[in-house]
């Protein structure tokens, strides 16, 4: 892996900055130096933006995790006087001051500051480190590192094969269907680029989330124990600071930029059975009956690929299930067992296969240099749909549909990473077409 802090320092030192832009109504400081440009916005009393690009323009703002109606209200908001920024500057730094918070930038550099109203020092970077990338990304990996305090205990990331406390590791963020995992397998089936920084001793917590879409990297002081640094392979930097004395808040302030999942049925709470597979409806029917004589609680039951004829997602194998309605029918009405189909996001390059035939007409598949991506999965040779299409997502609603008429009560999106099958190495460079999945359409 590239070391960052092993160049000279003298490749590390950024220029003064050229040109200044201070926009009040938004609460934004952009400031333009030799190498890069950056853009601060205060997002609320407790929320700052940090963007930095080293392109001649920041990118159209646009996410994919973060609502652009709720961003939008917080930073219109006028009338709140809690929200209010005051902006200032002396010969060597720009201050930007909420109600919660005091923000100190760089004038040479661009490096942040972050304090609270006691004037406690909450989070300093060390160094904004740009790295250029090949030219047909059209941007460069990009490292930032911060000034890691010795009180500081760090979480987050989502799923990972670790412990809970992340420092002295680091991680890469990837989303890879590791088949044989075991404790520090990494990546992992699941990205969330979100950290959370507890301090028992100060209770001056804070949360980062990196709203980048390309692989990612977080290093909690395993490189450098006096420094923890995140950073990615592409795109812009683009993060979210969230402060609070209580660790509840910061969870709440990020969720309600990205979005909180809906409260789950209290039957999903309840025991549920899923293996590898039951092969046929009998099985099935026997395993309900056993849990019952055994006086065993059960809520649902998973079927896997082999209920699907050739393991092909919307389908049924009605040689093994010659009455799947049927059989859904008696678990929920006799025995109140729910039941949970599979659904692979990989449609199998069939020209027989209805689904294969309707999505390739309407062109829904992800392509790859103008050429649908192929990949193989359970179904055999498998193309993938375009779910950043919304036209795609509500197609692929109605494929659901038959089995929602069935009284089928939730789905298994499986191999949803999205993953194809390759050597393990293979799966650590890509597993979709990195052209495809790292920008949006529209830009």
């Amino acid at each position: 892996m590239f070391s960052w802090l092993k160049q000279k320092e003298k490749d590390l030192q950024s220029p003064a900055a050229k040109a200044v832009k201070i926009d009040q109504s938004r609460k934004t400081i952009e400031i333009v130096f030799e190498n890069f440009k950056q853009r601060v916005s205060l997002i609320d009393s407790k929320t700052i933006r940090f963007r930095a690009t080293n392109q001649e323009f920041f990118k159209v703002d646009l996410s994919w995790s973060v609502n652009p109606q709720i961003l939008e209200e917080k930073i219109s908001n006028k009338t709140d006087k809690t929200e209010q920024v005051s902006f200032s500057e002396n010969q060597e730094h720009f201050f930007l001051e909420t109600a919660e918070l005091c923000l100190r930038v760089e004038k040479k550099s661009g490096l942040l500051e972050i304090r609270n109203q006691a004037q406690e020092v909450l989070n300093r970077d060390k160094q904004i480190c740009f790295e250029q990338e090949a030219k047909s990304i059209k941007s460069s990996k990009f490292k930032v590192f911060k000034y890691a305090n010795a009180d500081e205990y760090y979480y987050g990331l989502g799923e990972k094969a670790s412990s809970l406390e992340h420092r002295r590791k680091s991680f890469l963020n990837w989303n890879t269907d590791v088949g044989q995992h075991q404790r520090g397998s990494d990546p992992f089936h699941q990205t969330f680029p979100f950290m959370l920084s507890i301090n028992p001793k100060t209770q001056n917590h804070y949360g980062i989330f990196l709203d980048n879409s390309f692989r990612s990297h977080f290093d909690f002081c395993q490189e450098h124990e006096e420094f923890y640094s995140f950073g990615a392979d592409g795109g812009e930097l683009d993060y979210y600071f969230f402060y609070s004395k209580n660790p509840k808040e910061i969870i709440c302030a990020y969720t309600e930029l990205t979005g909180r999942h809906a409260l789950p049925p209290v039957w999903s709470l309840g025991y549920q059975q899923s293996r590898w597979s039951y092969e046929n409806e009998t099985k099935v029917r026997q395993l309900a009956d056993n849990f019952q004589k055994h006086d065993l609680p059960l809520d649902a039951i998973y079927l896997d690929i082999d209920h699907l004829e050739k393991h092909r997602s919307f389908t049924i194998d009605r040689n093994a299930f010659p009455n799947f309605s049927g059989l859904i029918k008696d678990l929920l009405e006799q025995k109140n067992i729910k039941t949970i189909t599979i659904v692979d996001p990989g449609i199998a390059k069939d020209l027989d296969y209805s689904v294969y035939r309707e999505g390739l007409k309407k062109d829904y598949f992800i392509r790859e240099q103008g050429k649908v991506f192929e990949g193989d999965v359970w179904a055999g040779k498998s193309v993938f749909p375009d779910f950043s299409q919304e036209e795609v997502q509500k197609w692929w609603g109605t494929l659901l549909h038959e089995l929602v008429d069935f009284q089928v009560k939730g789905f298994w999106n499986d191999m949803n990473e999205p993953s194809v099958f390759l050597e393990e190495a293979d799966c650590l460079k890509r597993t979709v077409s990195l052209g495809a999945t790292a920008y949006r359409p529209d830009q």
